[in-house]
């Protein structure tokens, strides 16, 4: 060996000793993880981004995050959607002298527990407690993706995506919450007490458009009709549902926590805006009772879970995917927004149980409509894989059944053996489909499947017309949780 070659093997020789005597250090100075490492903060894992949302234009994706690894604050970031770095467009700071009013009833309730101060005089009020957690929460873009609405601490807040101004829209003492801005974006509509509000985005101008909810019942979430008109709520109803006591064993203290028993109930309502979209009169002051309500007729008995509901792009209809107190019943209904009747067009049942979509790989059921609001996917395990349907609806004979139905609330039962809708099956095989969109041209749809692999997840293109699959480029692994950007170029 020549005395080159002999001196690049010293050379080496010495560069493995060397990294060998650093690794000798280093594995001297690890310890084990305990279990206060794994719960302590920061976080030693970092913490997660949560609530990502793109925005209608697809240029940018928003989430809440601390970069820190602490649990709060969670600020509103913003990054490209092309990739980049991610900008923060809040900037609440972190409280080090008291995490949270949680945090504080219990330090209270040990003094208490001590024979100390019997006085609750010295608890803060939730809105005015600096410990308490800034998390934002609720992302809703604006529809010309200038501004984003969000949550804190009660309080509703837009922020202009350009330069990060915020603004408060609300100083109460009531909790607001679950903003959703009009199509037009004139106005935010937001629930405050089991009520519905709206306000325009000025801030300058708010209208109640419903009564606080009733005891024991409370609003989730709601929808505007695409054309603007019309908004539509979920709401859970647990009257009747009695109050249990079950003992907590695993604190120090045993402790008596409540829990209902059985099922609540949940329905839809309908707000009719026209009072307020028609007037004359800008400074014009309304009850709620001005603004017609109306109740959505799913059938007599219980309906526990509602999975998923959406208007048809032309504001015509609602369709209603639930599955029925026995959990072995599948019912999807399409409602006239108008009246509240409606009728279930397709009906499964499963001798076992009903699941109707893949909670690991998405938030929810497929169910979509067709962009001319001809037609609806949705998944279903009827094959026993989780494969892509789409339902034909027969709106003729919809429309004359609900009208010859008159001020009946149970027209399932009066229309027995009819039939409102023809199903298609568009994929099929020993693999499934977990999560569908149509894109906006009408001729393709989205699918995310476990085609290639059943233990990953992948996005493909689906030809309607043809039934050729073709898978986009995604990574390998469970890609999960997509979301189809509203011009249908971006995922």
């Amino acid at each position: 060996m020549s005395g080159a070659g002999l001196s690049r093997v010293g050379f080496c020789r010495d560069v493995v000793l060397a990294c060998a005597g650093v690794l000798m250090v280093f594995v001297a100075s690890v310890r084990a993880i305990t279990v206060e490492d794994i719960f302590a903060e920061p976080r030693i894992e970092g913490r997660r981004a949560t609530g990502a949302q793109l925005s209608p234009d697809e240029k940018w994706v928003a989430y809440t995050w601390n970069p820190d690894g602490y649990r709060h604050p969670m600020n509103l970031y913003v990054v490209s959607a092309r990739g980049g770095d991610a900008r923060a467009l809040t900037r609440f700071q972190r409280d080090d002298r008291a995490d949270s009013l949680q945090q504080y009833w219990s330090r209270l309730r040990s003094t208490l527990g001590r024979g100390g101060s019997d006085s609750l005089e010295t608890l803060p009020r939730y809105f005015g407690d600096p410990g308490e957690r800034h998390v934002v929460r609720s992302l809703q873009w604006s529809p010309d993706a200038a501004h984003i609405a969000f949550t804190l601490r009660g309080d509703l807040y837009v922020v202009r995506v350009r330069d990060g101004r915020v603004n408060r829209l609300t100083h109460t003492h009531s909790g607001e919450g679950t903003p959703r801005w009009s199509p037009d974006g004139r106005w935010i509509a937001f629930l405050r007490d089991g009520a519905v509000w709206m306000l325009q985005l000025d801030g300058t101008r708010e209208v109640q458009l419903t009564s606080p909810a009733e005891d024991d019942m409370s609003l989730a979430t709601m929808q505007w009709s695409p054309d603007g008109r019309r908004l539509a709520l979920e709401f859970q109803d647990d009257r009747g549902r009695g109050r249990l006591v079950v003992p907590h064993y695993l604190p120090e203290r045993v402790r008596a926590e409540s829990a209902r028993e059985g099922y609540p109930t949940y329905g839809l309502r309908v707000v009719h805006l026209d009072p307020l979209l028609d007037e004359k009169d800008p400074q014009a002051i309304y009850r709620d009772d001005d603004f017609k309500v109306v109740d959505v007729q799913l059938g007599p008995g219980k309906h526990p879970w509602i999975t998923l509901w959406n208007w048809s792009p032309d504001a015509r209809w609602i369709a209603v995917d639930e599955v029925l107190p026995d959990m072995q019943t599948r019912k999807l209904h399409i409602v006239d927004p108008e009246s509240g009747k409606g009728r279930a067009v397709h009906t499964e049942v499963d001798s076992a149980w009903i699941e109707v979509y893949d909670w690991v790989t998405t938030d929810g059921t497929s169910m979509d409509w067709a962009r001319d609001s001809r037609s609806l996917l949705f998944t279903s395990d009827r094959p026993g894989f989780h494969h892509l349907f789409r339902l034909h609806p027969d709106f003729e004979a919809l429309e004359r059944a609900l009208a010859a139905s008159g001020d009946a609330t149970d027209g399932d039962a009066a229309d027995e053996g009819a039939t409102f809708a023809r199903v298609e099956a568009l994929t099929s095989g020993d693999w499934e489909v977990t999560w569908a969109r149509w894109h906006p041209n009408g001729r393709q749809i989205v699918v995310l499947t476990s085609r290639e692999d059943y233990s990953q997840r992948h996005l493909e293109i689906l030809d309607v017309a043809s039934g050729k699959l073709e898978r986009l480029d995604t990574a390998r692994g469970m890609n999960t949780h997509p979301q189809l950007g509203e011009r249908g170029d971006r995922i």
